[in-house]
């Protein structure tokens, strides 16, 4: 009767399954091999084995050699027994008895025997003659060995044993070689077999240790790694272990880890970010304060200007001119917009000195004498004590543009009678713009020159009193500096 349940058959594994099955199970040997830790515990556990093995194969030595001499034993006897078989029963041997005999030591371990009668008188013998039995007929005694300690390859045997009543006793003397060399075949046999055993349980325990502890280490250790690169997100790189011992135990604790660490990188990227708004905020807070420092230093730099213009017989527009044209020029000299735009805030106190010098020669109408004109220098190297030194750019500019702008380019000027390159370029920018605005301005003493005096003036001046690139360029900027003297001209007579 057939079934009607429906078996569904058994697909054989394909060549491709069958390779994949073949290069995962070479990669875990490979990786196996290939770890230190993993053979240090496999050869514990190989010497571990040969020794367990080795205190056995020990022992079975022994009982190996004790079984096989108490069969040798019994098979002696059991000859010895065939020989007493061979004595008639009226006391008289068998003349067959030697036939019987030759043939028995022929096939076995027997190398000779000799019968006894009761009274310990031989009958007969044949082959290697046995010890004598002195006991024989005189007494009870049990003993039926005799081995000989400098031939450990002779047994003698004697049967029956007294106590049983018999006509005749067998002497009979074994080969105990074949013990000796059946022990060395055992031994290799069984070293043979500790050895493959051996083999096989570090093998299985290599793979054992390598699928449970040494791979999920190894994977442990790798996302430690991962980890530790990529710190922004520690738990992405969780470990999945469920194995209910010590290496999940520390699976477990190394996941918490990263969990943990993934909160107090929350906190901190937290604080962090109130600390960068709280630093911002810093920020512009000392911004506001450094500018509103910066506008009422420019203010004071402005007002100073003024001052010393209040104790000459310019105007206020003058500085105002004068410093818009120098920035002018200082970006068509090729600095850059800061260092320009400091040039505009430090030149108006170029003339500060002059608060110095006593108003009967400053404000004289006529030309100074050469004592006054020498008291008159002296007002650039007031300005610069008036201002002093200080770490503010502006200021230190300031201080460099009111010393050096009356020196000249061939080294004729005042005070220290510099020359060329050796002039900061903000004096040099400055005198030019203060010269050319000071010819087109109307003073108390002078009328103001025209435009194209005041150009020729300046080249006449070129490679004497100015630097005659800067000389140039500033001739080339005139449309735009007529644009500043429009917009800041000085007021008419009331």
């Amino acid at each position: 009767m057939k079934s009607n349940l429906r078996q569904d058959p058994v697909l054989p594994l394909s060549t491709g399954d069958i390779k994949v099955k073949k290069d995962l199970f070479k990669q875990k040997w490979l990786m196996a091999f290939n770890c230190r830790l993993c053979w240090k515990v496999t050869v514990r556990v190989f010497i571990s084995i040969l020794c367990i093995e080795g205190a056995i194969l020990f022992f079975s030595i022994d009982n190996f050699k004790q079984d096989r001499e108490m069969e040798l034993e019994r098979e002696a006897v059991v000859l010895m027994r065939a020989i007493l078989r061979a004595a008639d029963t009226n006391g008289e041997l068998s003349s067959s008895l030697a036939e019987i005999a030759m043939k028995l030591r022929a096939n076995s371990v027997l190398l000779g025997a000799a019968v006894f009668a009761k009274n310990g008188r031989m009958l007969f013998s044949f082959g290697e003659q046995p010890a004598a039995f002195e006991d024989i007929g005189h007494g009870e005694s049990t003993a039926t060995r005799h081995s000989f300690p400098e031939n450990i390859q002779r047994l003698d045997l004697l049967w029956p044993p007294q106590q049983l009543k018999a006509p005749y006793f067998v002497a009979a003397r074994i080969d105990r070689s074949e013990i000796d060399q059946q022990t060395q075949a055992f031994i290799g046999r069984i070293i043979g077999l500790v050895l493959l055993i051996s083999v096989f349980v570090t093998g299985v325990c290599l793979l054992v240790l390598e699928s449970l502890i040494f791979s999920p280490i190894r994977e442990l250790n790798r996302r430690m790694c991962l980890a530790g690169s990529d710190p922004s997100h520690p738990s992405r790189h969780a470990m999945h272990n469920a194995q209910q011992d010590e290496l999940g135990d520390i699976v477990r604790t190394f996941n918490t880890m990263l969990c943990e660490s993934d909160a107090n990188l929350n906190k901190i990227r937290t604080q962090q970010l109130a600390l960068k708004q709280h630093a911002e905020d810093l920020d512009a807070k000392v911004q506001d304060r450094t500018r509103e420092v910066l506008e009422t230093q420019l203010k004071l730099i402005q007002r100073l200007g003024r001052a010393s213009e209040f104790r000459d017989n310019e105007t206020g527009n003058h500085i105002i001119r004068m410093s818009r044209s120098c920035q002018l020029l200082a970006l068509a000299a090729g600095l850059n917009e800061e260092h320009a735009e400091c040039i505009l805030h430090a030149s108006p106190m170029h003339d500060v000195g002059k608060i110095g010098i006593r108003d009967e020669i400053l404000l004289k109408p006529g030309k100074l004498t050469e004592d006054e004109f020498e008291i008159m220098k002296c007002h650039a190297e007031i300005g610069a004590d008036i201002i002093g030194v200080h770490q503010s750019p502006v200021l230190e500019m300031a201080r460099t543009i009111a010393l050096c702008h009356h020196e000249k380019w061939d080294g004729s000027g005042y005070p220290r009678a510099l020359a060329g390159e050796d002039i900061p370029i903000e004096a040099r920018i400055a005198a030019i713009c203060d010269v050319f605005d000071a010819l087109t301005s109307i003073r108390p003493y002078k009328k103001a020159w025209s435009v194209e005096d005041a150009i020729g003036y300046l080249r006449q001046q070129a490679g004497k009193g100015f630097e005659p690139r800067l000389v140039e360029l500033f001739i080339r900027l005139i449309p735009e500096v007529l644009v500043i003297r429009d917009d800041f001209a000085d007021p008419g007579p009331a």
